[in-house]
Parts: structure tokens; C-alpha cells; sequence
């Protein structure tokens, strides 16, 4: 039981609990697509357009193709880790959630569009990569030259790590159709204007919520910091008064 309070207590404290969901949830996509469950995949896929069906367009995420995605998944579990550490304790975890959701939703529109445009139908997306770029481009664009760890080993700046997630979608979806993967891309735009100017109340993307919420945490630490010192102000200088009037009563004192 205690083991249990332990872990959970920890992901509270690293203030990202919705990370730690999304996470699970792709491990239980994981599972269960080692079980065979094609059905129930196939359900959460969007299949283009999508207008029958348009909750799929926040599901499929979370459906797997087969074992030719099984390492994919782990290594977007690990990556959505490191986006959420940066990103999710800043914002707070509704807009992170929102964030992601919304990654989710406007890039496989942005998609769909571009490539019924070049005439592209049928097709099914599923994996979590098109909400989980969407969130890196707006680290990306709030932490530029911010350095990381590549997958653990290459050291690199965030705005290239942006940059080469954006060229990913234009190259994985542009070679199936060209329209799909610039569509796509420059979908992209919505989050970098999210990363530099969400949270000022510039945009309706729950920026000014997280803007007033930060702001009344720094203006309580700023308090408790200043009451702090006020507090050892006081407290030095009674004892500079005590250490004066016993100063003073010991002179007296030898006098006599």
C-alpha cells in the first residue's frame, strides 16, 4: 500500500499527471494489440474522412496497427516523457491535456484536407506522432535554445529538435500525398504561435488561465519570500537591541 501511495505521490510532484496518463494509455495500446483486439484498433483509427465516425479523430492515437508500430509506441512514450517534463508543470495539466488533444484533432484534419485535395482516399491513421509533434513544436518555440539529450545521447537545441519533427510530418505524410504532408506542416504554425504566445491571453487557447494562474504563484512566493525576510530582519535586530543592552548592563556593571 505504501509502495502504491509512493508512486503515486511522485508523479504528482513532478506535476505531470496527464503525461503519466497519456503515457499509460498508449501502454495499454500497446497490450492490447499484442492481443489481437483488431476490432477494437480499428475503431479508434480515423479512417479518412472520418465524418461518420469524427470522435476517432481524438482516438487514434491510441490504436495500433500491429507489431510493425511496437517500437514506435515505446519510443513516443519516452518521447511525450520528455516534452511533458518541460512543458506540462508550466502550463498546467488542463492545458497540457488540451494540448495535446487539439494537436491531435487540427493536424489529422489539417491532413485529411490536404489530402482529399491531391485526391487521397481512404486512408486510416492511427499512433500518437501527429498530437505528440504538435507539443514538441511548442517546447520547441517556448524553449529554443533550450538543451536536451536526443533520445538520451545527442546533444541538441530544441528549435532543431522543432524543426526536424515538423520536416517528419512533411516527408511521412507528403510521401503518400504531397498536399497531405505540407497541409500538415504548416498546421504545425497554430502550435509554434501557441508556444510563443500562449499563456500572455494572445490567443483563446486556455493562455490566459495558465497566464493568471502562474502569476498568483509568483505573486504568493513573492510575498512569502518578502515576509521572510522581513521576519529575519526583525529577529537580527533584536538581537543586536539584546546584545547591545547586555553590552551595556556589563559596562555598568565593571564601573562599579
Amino acid at each position: 500500500m505504501n509502495s502504491g501511495r509512493d508512486l503515486f505521490g511522485g508523479i504528482r510532484a513532478q506535476r505531470m499527471p496527464v503525461t503519466w496518463a497519456l503515457i499509460g494509455l498508449l501502454a495499454l495500446t500497446l497490450v492490447a494489440s499484442l492481443g489481437r483486439v483488431d476490432g477494437l484498433m480499428l475503431a479508434l483509427a480515423l479512417k479518412s474522412p472520418g465524418l461518420s465516425e469524427p470522435w476517432t479523430y481524438l482516438t487514434y492515437p491510441f490504436s495500433c496497427a500491429g507489431p510493425g508500430e511496437y517500437v514506435s509506441f515505446v519510443f513516443a512514450g519516452i518521447w511525450l516523457w520528455s516534452m511533458g517534463q518541460m512543458l506540462e508543470g508550466e502550463i498546467g495539466s488542463g492545458a497540457y491535456l488540451g494540448l495535446f488533444l487539439a494537436g491531435a484533432a487540427i493536424e489529422a484534419v489539417a491532413v485529411v484536407i490536404g489530402g482529399s485535395l491531391q485526391g487521397m482516399k481512404g486512408g486510416v491513421f492511427d499512433g500518437p506522432w501527429l498530437p505528440i509533434t504538435a507539443v514538441t513544436v511548442v517546447c520547441a518555440s517556448r524553449y529554443p535554445n533550450t538543451m536536451i539529450q536526443l533520445f538520451g545521447v545527442i546533444p541538441i537545441a530544441m528549435k532543431w529538435v522543432g524543426w526536424f519533427s515538423a520536416g517528419l510530418i512533411l516527408f511521412y505524410y507528403g510521401g503518400v500525398a504531397l498536399a497531405a504532408g505540407i497541409a500538415g506542416t504548416a498546421a504545425l504554425g497554430l502550435f509554434y504561435a501557441y508556444g510563443v504566445y500562449g499563456g500572455t491571453g494572445s490567443l483563446p487557447f486556455v493562455g490566459k488561465a495558465a497566464e493568471s494562474k502562474m502569476l498568483k504563484k509568483t505573486e504568493r512566493l513573492s510575498a512569502e519570500y518578502y515576509n521572510d525576510v522581513q521576519r529575519r530582519a526583525k529577529e537580527r535586530e533584536e538581537r543586536e537591541r539584546l546584545k547591545r543592552l547586555f553590552e551595556s548592563s556589563s559596562s555598568d556593571e565593571d564601573e562599579r
